[in-house]
């Protein structure tokens, strides 16, 4: 009995320290960098500038390819998004995409943030370099 009580007390503060921790969790995003994912982000809704630099026709008329890049990023990606959402859509303009994260495996990659989360709305911008809104996924 004595030996089940030792146990216990040695064991509890390891427990209490895993759901403590629980809520953030270390992953690596496609650039191998550490970044840390907040599990309560989900549902949350964030905005990210993008420039069209080509739209295509998918094999699946529900669908079209769309090449983009946020301003002042590396990172250039093609993605299969839905017809519905970009019939008006452009090449060569700015475009204000809000975001609704679905899944806690997201990371800060256009890939990722397609992915991991749903298309809420797409407006067209003339805001131009800094003044372009590229928020954070946890809305801080």
């Amino acid at each position: 009995m004595k030996k089940r009580i030792i146990l216990l007390l040695l064991l509890l503060p390891l427990c209490l320290t895993g759901c403590v921790f629980q809520k953030e969790e270390e992953v690596f995003n496609k650039h191998d960098r550490l970044v840390k994912v907040d599990k309560k982000i989900l549902g949350n809704t964030f905005i990210r500038t993008y420039h069209i630099y080509h739209i295509a026709d998918s094999m699946n008329e529900k669908y079209v390819y769309i090449t983009i890049r946020g301003y002042n990023q590396e990172d250039i990606d093609t993605v299969l998004v839905e017809r519905d959402l970009f019939d008006s859509l452009e090449v060569d303009k700015d475009y204000e995409f809000t975001f609704k994260i679905i899944n806690e495996d997201i990371d800060e990659s256009i890939q990722s943030i397609f992915k991991n989360s749903e298309i809420v709305k797409v407006q067209e911008t003339d805001k131009v370099g800094n003044e372009q809104i590229n928020e954070n996924m946890d809305g801080k």
